[in-house]
């Protein structure tokens, strides 16, 4: 795909939590935090299924206790005095080659940080760097007013697993043949996303069909955001979850409406065709649809002109090959849609209707 996985610039900023830090452990290793980001599944329209050099940077938190912090993470019913020290509060990490060995590749935040000789540290990441949200230990990340302006420009929006009780960078993936190492943070996608194919049913001729334009219309582009802890421990099992969506947006999948960008479609292997949509997680009401617009091909004398059609299809109620309802888009799916279009070839049978005798009175000659 022509786009990729770096994000452009925009003019948004991250928020940071609102903690307040005790006086942290003096003492420090030698050995600086790095992290080794892994994606739980593809993101944008250039499918990834790993964290990889072109992906751009992210931010991270991490939470310091001189116990286990998967048993202990709580702020102890006094959020003003929490049992935890933050150490790295919102800070950008960003990849880099040719670092000190034996790492040759590696993510690393944008100052030193080093691992404590003693207690444990608990991170927390987010993706893309620029994206706009709310951190807490406790509750996690969170964003309000969650906006797809433009589904297939849309960056993936992504929250790492928590790393509970790290002591150091090596990473525990158990991925064979990397180069670089850390903290292993898998992230998962807060959005959803859609890609479009098309083929014909029949061999009705090279060029007899070609798709002008798909537009998925009235789907929601607003909404908020949880990670969904309550204490922040591990034991605290998560539920991220959008709330209060709202917004209907129409998002242009393929623009072709001039002769020269109109394709052609495929007879027997779907192909895909426009970008793939990044999408805000919703249930599907009555409105929410497909739009094609195509062209069938037919001869004026000699001229080869397109006869303009358009086709709708709701997505509420749609099936998956297992038959199964779909009712919605929801977080960390990406939905393969096809369009098969199917002709029927004009025929005549051709018929004559009966003559109607009329009889005519004789005619008298004399």
């Amino acid at each position: 795909m022509k786009k990729s996985l770096i994000f452009a610039a925009c003019a948004i900023a991250a928020m940071t939590a609102c903690t307040k830090n005790e006086v942290f452990v003096n003492e420090q290793s030698a050995s600086k935090i790095c992290f080794l980001p892994l994606a739980a599944t593809q993101t944008k329209s250039s499918p990834v299924t790993e964290y990889v050099e072109g992906t751009g940077d992210f931010k991270v938190y991490a939470w310091y206790q001189s116990t286990s912090v998967s048993e202990t993470f709580a702020p102890n019913g006094d959020i003003a005095k929490p049992n935890y020290t933050t150490y790295m509060n919102n800070v950008t990490c960003s990849y880099k080659e040719n670092v000190t060995a034996p790492r040759n590749k590696t993510w690393e935040p944008s100052s030193i940080y080093f691992w404590p000789k003693n207690g444990k540290l608990t991170f927390s990441a987010y993706y893309p760097a620029t994206a706009v949200v709310s951190v807490s230990a406790e509750k996690g990340i969170t964003t309000k007013d969650y906006v797809v302006t433009d589904a297939t420009n849309q960056v993936d929006l992504m929250f790492s697993n928590r790393a509970f009780d790290k002591t150091s960078s090596t990473a525990t993936d158990g991925t064979a043949g990397k180069v670089y190492d850390g903290v292993d943070l898998v992230f998962n996608h807060a959005l959803a996303a859609a890609d479009f194919a098309i083929k014909t049913k029949a061999d009705y001729g090279t060029g007899t069909i070609k798709v002008y334009k798909i537009e998925i219309v009235d789907a929601l582009s607003k909404g908020d955001f949880a990670e969904g802890y309550t204490t922040g421990k591990a034991t605290d099992a998560p539920k991220a979850a959008w709330t209060g969506q709202g917004e209907n947006a129409t998002y242009t999948v393929l623009d072709g409406m001039t002769t020269s960008s109109k394709i052609a479609v495929p007879t027997a292997t779907a192909a895909k065709v426009g970008e793939t949509c990044i999408l805000l997680p919703q249930n599907f009401s009555d409105d929410v649809k497909v739009k094609v617009t195509y062209g069938i091909k037919f001869l004026d004398g000699t001229s080869e002109k397109w006869l303009q059609q358009t086709a709708e299809f709701p997505l509420k109620g749609t099936k998956d090959a297992n038959d199964v309802t779909i009712n919605g888009w929801e977080m960390g799916k990406w939905y393969h849609y096809t369009l098969t279009f199917s002709l029927d070839t004009v025929y005549f049978a051709p018929s004559v209707t009966e003559w109607t005798n009329v009889t005519i009175k004789d005619f008298d000659v004399k």
